[in-house]
């Protein structure tokens, strides 16, 4: 071997040491256990809703509007009074785009508080599925969640894990 070939080799080898370090030689995303993840179960709605936009208002209240699609939430109406009552929240919900507008500054919503934008899913199962690695979010016990892509029931997904 000559001196110029062992230096590319010690060079790539660095490369790949260096990719490794950073967590890119592990063969694809970490496997992980259902109960390392976040789960939200809906006290309110158990059918789907989806392809909405939602938006915290300052008292609390959310503000929905379809995107495009069709947005559809499970309502319910009293029959006594006539007060109809929409969910979002549901098992099995997708495409829910979550807007934060500047004068509140979060949303809250699958029981975390969202202080950036984001498109979830809520699986059947309560795991709450992101469409982007990098999102922080909190419950109502203070409890950090950082999304993150992982390997969870054999299946790739970015999902809501515990911050370290």
């Amino acid at each position: 071997m000559t001196k110029h070939a062992s230096v590319a080799v010690v060079k790539t080898w660095i490369l790949m040491m260096a990719i490794c370090l950073l967590g890119g030689c592990g063969g694809g995303p970490s496997a992980v256990n259902s109960t390392e993840v976040y789960h939200y179960i809906s006290k309110s709605g158990t059918q789907p809703a989806k392809n909405l936009q939602l938006e915290m208002n300052a008292d609390g209240t959310l503000n929905a509007t379809g995107l495009a699609g069709g947005g559809t939430a499970p309502t319910e109406i009293d029959l006594n009074t006539g007060e109809a009552k929409s969910y979002f929240d549901g098992p099995g919900s997708t495409n829910i785009k979550i807007v934060i507008r500047e004068d509140v500054g979060r949303t809250d919503f699958a029981g975390l508080t969202w202080r950036d934008e984001v498109v979830l899913n809520i699986w059947t199962d309560g795991v709450v599925e992101v469409d982007r690695a990098g999102v922080g979010a909190s419950d109502s016990s203070g409890t950090k969640w950082i999304s993150k892509l992982v390997r969870l029931n054999d299946k790739d997904a970015i999902v809501m894990v515990a911050s370290q």
